[in-house]
């Protein structure tokens, strides 16, 4: 309640200017009235006038600077007024019914136009009656009739104060009633403009006649251009159909509220998917005439939902890849388990029945050829191994120089001629009239060549061909190898190039081999920056391999001369000092040297060499670079220091098995003169080393 007497307050200071002004007006009547009835008595009654002025121009002016003792002023100035009358009254000697009349006035007046309540209305009355007591004057019969009249005015100020207290009541009820209205529709109002879905009023005709800053914002819109719009130009027409059947129904009574996801338009034209709730809202005769829409934008949550399903799906197909991938390293490794024990077990066969003696010479040929083979099978797996290695951290360099294609597959096809007759595959090689260059590393390009060639041979039975067709087609070299062996289905031609992968995995197969001599071709190819493609019409029906390569014009440039090419069959007084922790291969070494007049010693650290070097002055060092404690880079470096100590330059070769590109790179950084891979034909290791000991003599 406190807040209704604040307004309770409020109210009488506003209303006072017109309860002032219905007094000064009945005032100007009773002046009127006054002067034409009695005129001697214009001094009172303008003297009247002026008071009622003065006390109505005070009660504004207190009004005005103190509103919230607003009931408190009034009373006073009515009590006031109320004397003033009865004052007048006495003096002038006016009859009852004018005393009468002019006080109900008062007292009405108060009542209506101030709505304080009924203990205001009595005390504002209390002017006006105990002044009326002043009348009490005269013989018996007058002063019956003022004693009436003063029951009268206790009768009239009853009647005002109940006036006053049942306006009161109803404005007390109406001020809450409209309080709580006020504040139900600002929370409502809030809710409405604070919601964080978009939410509008439609009339039945589907008029938006209210929209929150949501909606504006979902279908990106001002307030002001959505007010007044039709709900159907924001429905895409496909679903105008559907969303009218939804708001019938809606209207009718057959549906409570209703849902529905579809699309909606926005003011830049674009799509967005959303979420639509439409509920009827009654009108005042209880009919539904005005529809509440909610819109939530699910376009950000079903892209999400989208990404994420293709997340999953992209997770299940990583997940398939990664375990097709664990198969294949399986199978990889079993593959090459079995093509590494398969030439070990040549190796192991021979070697002692080798060492019995009990073999006679052709078998013995046979046996040392059967060794050679797997030896050299072996080196070539681990070549594919390293090549492999090297093309999956981009390693793989290229010696490029322009050179004819013709001489490489040429060499390629006579180097391959001995296994094709040992299967009975015959060999086939067509060359063209005129030469045809390329730009490339001719070591690289004879090794696409020949794994495209062998690859033919192993998969083409006994009386089988093989050709390898060289051409010139415009700007492009192009190498051919065609077999008429057992072929590749379509399922699996896009597969043929990918490493580690094989048609063939089972214990059963009929053909050895890892997979990774065709992953090797098309890397190289690429490197070169050619293509290579394979056709087959089926299985049983032959494949044909065909690598395109950039041709050029350019002369192959002239090979250097001076250089000597191989070392003398004897190499008496050189000195040589291997060093390495493996006793076979020290013994390798130094017996294939002694064979060709060298002078060897032998050391299996660091330490050992520095020991014999210092009695001993070999022409040439010899080292491993992995060996315990201290390695080959460790030895090189001391005994290049102790050669700035003491001058002189001894040549070193690194003979090793670390064979990668950077294994060289570091082999020659760290004061090494050359490099010998393990393992190396002897006749090679020989080589180098009379090279070695010739450009020392040439220093």
């Amino acid at each position: 309640m406190t807040r209704y007497r604040a307004e309770v307050r409020r109210r009488v200071a506003k209303r006072a200017p017109k309860a002032f002004a219905v007094l000064l007006a009945c005032a100007a009547c009773g002046t009127l009235l006054e002067l034409l009835r009695f005129p001697d008595r214009r001094v009172w009654v303008f003297g009247l006038d002026a008071t009622f002025l003065v006390i109505t121009a005070a009660t504004l002016t207190l009004l005005r600077a103190f509103r919230q003792h607003s009931i408190g002023i009034v009373i006073a100035a009515v009590n006031v007024l109320g004397l003033v009358l009865n004052s007048y009254h006495a003096i002038v000697g006016a009859q009852v019914a004018a005393c009468l009349w002019t006080l109900t006035g008062l007292l009405c007046s108060a009542a209506l136009f101030l709505g304080w309540g009924w203990r205001a209305q009595v005390l504002a009355s209390m002017g006006a009656l105990i002044g009326y007591s002043l009348q009490l004057h005269g013989e018996g019969p007058a002063v019956l009739a003022w004693v009436a009249g003063g029951v009268y005015l206790g009768w009239v100020m009853g009647l005002s104060a109940l006036g006053a207290d049942l306006l009161d009541r109803y404005l007390a009820r109406q001020f809450e009633l409209v309080s709580t209205l006020s504040e139900r529709e600002s929370r409502l109002q809030s809710y409405f403009d604070l919601s964080l879905v978009g939410t509008a009023i439609l009339s039945r005709d589907r008029t938006l006649l209210e929209v929150n800053e949501e909606l504006c914002r979902i279908l990106g819109y001002r307030p002001a251009e959505l007010l007044g719009a039709a709900w159907a130009d924001f429905v895409p027409p496909a679903d105008r159909p559907t969303d009218l059947e939804l708001f019938a129904g809606v209207l009718g009574g057959e549906l409570p509220a209703a849902c529905r996801e579809g699309g909606l338009l926005r003011q830049d034209g674009a799509s967005i998917h959303a979420s639509i709730s439409v509920r009827a809202l009654p009108g005042p005769l209880g009919r539904a005439d005005h529809l509440i829409v909610v819109v939530q934008d699910m376009t950000e949550r079903r892209r999400a939902e989208r990404e994420r399903e293709e997340a999953l799906v992209r997770e299940q197909a990583a997940r398939r890849d990664v375990e097709a991938a664990s198969r294949a390293k399986d199978e990889f490794l079993a593959v090459v388990s079995h093509e590494l024990r398969t030439p070990l077990t040549a190796i192991f066969g021979w070697t002692p029945l080798l060492r019995a003696g009990h073999l006679k010479a052709d078998e013995q040929r046979r046996a040392l050829d059967a060794i050679e083979r797997s030896g050299r099978s072996l080196v070539q797996l681990i070549d594919d191994l390293l090549d492999v290695s090297r093309i999956v951290s981009g390693k793989l360099r290229l010696a490029v120089r322009p050179a004819e294609l013709g001489p490489t597959v040429q060499a390629v096809v006579d180097s391959m001629r001995l296994a094709a007759d040992a299967k009975g595959v015959g060999l086939e090689m067509h060359l063209p009239a005129e030469p045809v260059y390329v730009l490339g590393d001719m070591d690289r390009l004879q090794q696409v060549v020949w794994n495209l060639v062998s690859n033919a041979i192993k998969f083409t039975d006994p009386e089988g061909r093989v050709e390898v067709d060289l051409t010139r087609e415009g700007e492009r070299a192009v190498i051919r190898v065609r077999d008429d062996g057992c072929g590749i289905s379509q399922q699996l031609l896009p597969h043929v190039f990918e490493r580690f992968w094989q048609a063939d995995t089972t214990t059963a197969r009929r053909h050895g081999g890892v997979g990774l001599g065709l992953a090797i071709v098309r890397h190289l190819v690429e490197l070169h920056g050619g293509a290579v493609a394979v056709e087959s019409p089926g299985p049983g029906r032959g494949a044909v391999f065909t690598v395109r390569l950039p041709a050029t014009t350019a002369l192959p440039a002239a090979e250097p001369r001076g250089v000597v090419a191989r070392a003398p069959r004897v190499l008496d007084g050189i000195r040589v000092l291997v060093v390495d922790d493996e006793t076979d291969a020290q013994e390798v070494v130094r017996r294939a040297l002694e064979l060709h007049g060298v002078e060897v010693r032998t050391a299996a650290n660091t330490t050992q060499a520095l020991t014999i070097l210092e009695g001993w002055a070999p022409t040439v060092l010899v080292s491993d670079i992995a060996m315990p404690d201290e390695d080959g880079y460790a030895l090189i470096r001391r005994v290049r220091r102790r050669e700035a100590a003491h001058g002189g330059h001894m040549p070193a070769l690194a003979f090793t098995a670390l064979a990668r590109a950077e294994d060289r790179s570091r082999v020659l950084a760290a004061g090494f003169d050359g490099y010998v891979s393990k393992p190396v034909d002897p006749a090679q290791l020989v080589d180098a080393v009379a090279a070695a000991a010739t450009a020392s003599d040439a220093h």
